[in-house]
């Protein structure tokens, strides 16, 4: 019985010092963030209910600080840096990612593009089509492979409702505001189903260092005004 303890104790050991290992970049990451999280104000990387709206700006124009879309008062001055196909989500420090669009989601092709990026299901909607916009990025992965974007969605988990995220798309700003946040199975292929509405989805790996889960934040297009977006065709 104690053989077995002893060995027991070795192998719990063991496999959380591979596991730390592997994963050291990612968890270093969630430390960082929670050590020193963005800093916040109502009118400054967060998106803010307003009673008094001030005047709504009209459509095709883009909000000013103080300005209003759809009830939401925001600072758009973050996303002022993005260049084309570079995606940002001040919240959770992810600053101008490059997006590769239209991928093939075989496996080997998918994780060579990661390297350069976050991914874009080529199977599903392009920003101002309508539909549902789906991109996915590496939570962790191994340390030594190649590639700066191996932790890009690490803290995709601390995204909550009306957090803001933009990316730039054939020379145009888009700005999408989080509702929803759920975890699923590998097989659930559902989520990248098209919608009606303009959304984007993004997607990662849960836990950190394992392939076991989806983690799947959704935004609904709050910029450019949705209406009258195409929607998407199965």
């Amino acid at each position: 019985l104690i053989a077995f303890s002893r060995g027991l104790v070795i192998f719990v050991v063991n496999f959380f010092f591979v596991y730390f290992l592997l994963t050291g970049p990612a968890w270093m990451a969630r430390v960082s963030f929670a050590v020193s999280p963005p800093k916040q104000t109502p009118t400054a990387q967060t998106i803010t209910k307003t009673t008094a709206p001030a005047a709504t700006p009209a459509i095709g124009e883009l909000p000013t600080p103080g300005q209003t879309t759809q009830g939401l008062s925001f600072d758009t001055s973050q996303f002022s840096a993005l260049k084309e196909s570079e995606l940002s989500i001040p919240k959770i420090k992810v600053n101008q990612v490059p997006i590769i669009w239209n991928s093939d989601p075989d496996e080997k092709i998918m994780l060579a593009n990661l390297r350069d990026g976050v991914v874009h299901y080529k199977s599903t909607a392009l920003p101002g089509a309508g539909g549902n916009t789906f991109v996915t990025g590496h939570s962790s992965y191994y340390w030594w492979a190649q590639g700066r974007f191996k932790t890009v969605f690490v803290l995709l988990d601390k995204l909550a409702n009306d957090d803001i995220v933009g990316l730039k798309f054939q020379d145009q700003l888009y700005l999408y505001q989080v509702y929803d946040k759920k975890v699923v199975n590998p097989d659930q292929v559902e989520v990248t189903a098209p919608t009606l509405e303009p959304i984007l989805s993004l997607m990662t790996c849960v836990p950190i260092g394992t392939n076991l889960r989806r983690l799947v934040v959704q935004a609904k297009q709050i910029y450019p005004s949705a209406q009258g977006a195409i929607p998407s065709q199965p």
